[in-house]
């Protein structure tokens, strides 16, 4: 199994080994290829290229498979023509909301950071700790028998904050769900208004409860006030997020929700998707007149979990890991071909951290440091996720 650890550079080299037979096994399909040497007497020579961050596994031995050599895409590449890209957004955009009020008792917080509020509720409870799930193991059910000190309790009240842009269309309710954990200890309002969670719909977990926001919502300041009747020992205070077809735009305490506008190229967090974590769909076209030749395509600018490949509607491959350009070639037909790059995000933009980050590594602590009181959206940090440069498409020409 050969490595490439480098994520900047490639890495080449040669391996001397008792003549046998070699094979390359696709790691994502399982396809077995053989793999081409330069035989020497009783010796054979393994000549390897792998990209940044890139692998191989070779399986040398006397066991024979059915298999060829892999396409040979070496040859003069030219590029194709491609129309102009169509980009859209493939489900509801994001906001995360956290910072809130806080009322449990004689005690009333503003605008806190919800780890602080978290463990302010405990601590009015009796946790000198704090949250007891932060920051202890439990021993059988030690942390859950400290329910019993909870005793009876008028419970405490939430209230998250959020901006709608006064030139926001209202009309076709396009600020469309409110998602938040554990439903089943909240009464949850919004703008005054009872709304009651979506029958059999979660997000992210099914501990995420979905509320619709239809008819609710209003320009300027809204509310999302959750209120508990009885203190629990689960009820940990946690952001909540806000989904639907708008724009979030960093203000100077926050963010604010807009109108929604089109993509281009260029990361999601500077065009009005910066908690978005699914897939931007990056269209075009082009046309062949020959099937003669190899195809590929080629993405070397975008940032993601992956990009996935479709051509004429159907999946090519994944551009991920191993290498920016993908073999399409058994799926373009003569003629205008439609050409698809789904590049994913991840939920480091859903769920954070945004306060403290450190790039590759995320551990319970980095939730834990944050500004005393909302900071603005432009504050937060975010992963540069999309499509930054346009992709192209090759016809590679036999030397």
């Amino acid at each position: 199994f050969l490595v490439n650890s480098d994520m900047d550079e490639s890495v080449t080299g040669k391996i001397k080994v008792k003549k046998q037979d070699c094979y390359e096994i696709d790691l994502n399909s399982g396809e077995i290829n053989k793999y081409p040497c330069e035989i020497e007497g009783d010796s054979m020579i393994i000549d390897f290229s792998l990209n940044p961050a890139g692998s191989s596994l070779l399986y040398l031995g006397d066991k024979i498979f059915d298999a060829e050599v892999k396409d040979d895409l070496s040859g003069e590449k030219i590029e194709i023509p491609t129309s102009e890209l169509e980009i859209k957004r493939g489900n509801l955009n994001v906001l995360y909301i956290d910072y809130m009020d806080l009322k449990v008792g004689d005690k009333y917080l503003t605008n806190i950071y919800y780890y602080n509020a978290m463990d302010s509720l405990y601590n009015s409870f009796d946790f000198e700790e704090g949250n007891p799930w932060c920051r202890s193991v439990q021993y059988k059910t030690n942390t859950l028998d400290r329910e019993i000190l909870l005793g009876d309790n008028d419970g405490f009240e939430l209230t998250y904050k959020f901006k709608v842009s006064d030139q926001m269309k209202l009309t076709d309710n396009p600020v469309k769900k409110l998602v938040i954990e554990a439903p089943e200890l909240f009464s949850v309002y919004v703008n005054g208004n009872l709304v009651n969670r979506i029958t059999n719909e979660w997000y992210l977990d099914k501990s995420f409860g979905v509320y619709s926001l239809d008819n609710v919502i209003v320009s300027g300041i809204n509310t999302v006030e959750l209120k508990a009747d009885k203190m629990n020992i689960h009820a940990e205070i946690q952001p909540v997020y806000i989904l639907g077809d708008f724009n979030v735009d960093a203000i100077d305490i926050g963010w604010e929700i807009s109108n929604e506008k089109n993509f281009t190229l260029g990361t999601w967090d500077e065009q009005g998707a910066p908690f978005y974590p699914n897939e931007v769909e990056y269209n075009s076209k082009f046309t062949i007149d020959t099937l003669k030749n190899k195809f590929t395509v080629e993405c070397d600018n975008w940032s993601g979990a992956q990009a996935i490949v479709k051509v004429n509607d159907k999946t090519a491959g994944i551009i991920g890991w191993d290498g920016n350009e993908l073999n399409i070639t058994d799926f373009v037909i003569l003629g205008e071909n439609n050409i698809s790059i789904e590049v994913y995000g991840t939920l480091k933009n859903t769920v954070g951290p945004f306060h403290d980050f450190v790039e590759g590594f995320a551990g319970p602590l980095h939730w834990k440091d944050a500004p005393a009181k909302a900071p603005s959206g432009k504050e937060y940090i975010f992963a540069k996720y999309g499509l930054k440069g346009d992709f192209k498409v090759n016809q590679i020409m036999p030397f």
